[in-house]
């Protein structure tokens, strides 16, 4: 049985006004929630291969079986969060920019929680939603993860992909999880306010359609990854950091991001480190 709570929306008629409102923001984007879901990004990629079309999002309340990146699970109390998983489709998908799509998104969100929340929300490469902890030792919380499936056929060619997003938003201190291996945190806990999920969604959702226009050609790609990659240089330039890869742990300064989306760092020689897959275990601010 599910905890009672207040519905993202409470009918159809909420449902369809709510996109209708969205609608000029994100222009082709449909909604549909469910109360529960064993999980959104299930629920999506069944949806993707039924042929789904771009910007078709999943929304639920509740999740039974919440995935998150490299095998975990996502918990979040019913109607705290928000839970969702958009399809995303078109010719400027290519196997070269799959590694652009989790980035991409969580530039997104992160743009949508500061505009909301009035707080700054940075993505820990490379797909984390954190706020830094006070000076002058900082470090960071997580706000939210971001996981992406997709489909790449024998031709190479990446029929879809399904970006999955969870973000704290409403959640007290006791309904977030103790044995996170980052420190979680919440909006509300951030705020100290109850903010508004259904704003707060609309917000991501256009943030969303805007960040991913050339996955249909009508963006610009190059001047997205860019603007990214100039983002994380400002978030991140002068942090040391440690990492975990499937070869052992790692350690050096962010350097940059590369023309792929892979981390860059420079080790304690100086020579660079590039990364295609490793988890930030631990970071330090090296700028006063």
């Amino acid at each position: 049985m599910v905890q009672r709570f207040e519905p993202l929306f409470s009918s159809a008629d909420e449902l369809e006004a709510f996109s209708d409102a969205i609608g000029p923001g994100a222009p082709g984007w449909t909604l549909e929630y469910r109360e529960q879901v064993s999980s959104t990004s299930d629920w999506a990629l069944q949806a993707a291969r039924a042929g789904a079309g771009h910007g078709k999002t999943l929304v639920a309340d509740a999740q039974t079986a919440g995935r998150g990146q490299r095998g975990r699970s996502w918990h979040s109390p019913p109607g705290a969060g928000l839970l969702f998983s958009s399809i995303v489709r078109g010719p400027g998908l290519t196997p070269d920019r799959m590694g652009w799509v989790a980035l991409c998104a969580g530039w997104a969100c992160a743009e949508a929680l500061h505009a909301e929340a009035g707080i700054e929300v940075r993505l820990k490469w490379p797909n984390d939603l954190v706020a830094l902890t006070a000076a002058p030792r900082k470090s960071w919380q997580k706000l939210g993860g971001i996981l992406v499936e997709s489909r790449v056929t024998e031709q190479l060619r990446v029929e879809y992909a399904v970006v999955g997003v969870g973000l704290n938003v409403n959640q007290q201190r006791e309904e977030l999880p103790q044995d996170a291996r980052t420190p979680p945190a919440s909006l509300r806990l951030l705020t100290g306010r109850v903010l508004g999920r259904r704003a707060l969604l609309a917000a991501v959702l256009q943030r969303l359609a805007l960040r991913f226009e050339w996955v249909r050609g009508s963006g610009d790609f190059v001047s997205v990854r860019e603007g990214l990659r100039e983002a994380y240089r400002s978030w991140w330039g002068g942090w040391m950091l440690r990492v975990r890869t499937p070869q052992g742990e790692r350690a050096g300064q962010f350097e940059s991001l590369t023309p792929h989306g892979r981390l860059r760092l420079t080790g304690p020689d100086g020579r660079a480190i590039t990364l295609s897959d490793a988890e930030w275990i631990h970071g330090e601010c090296a700028a006063p």
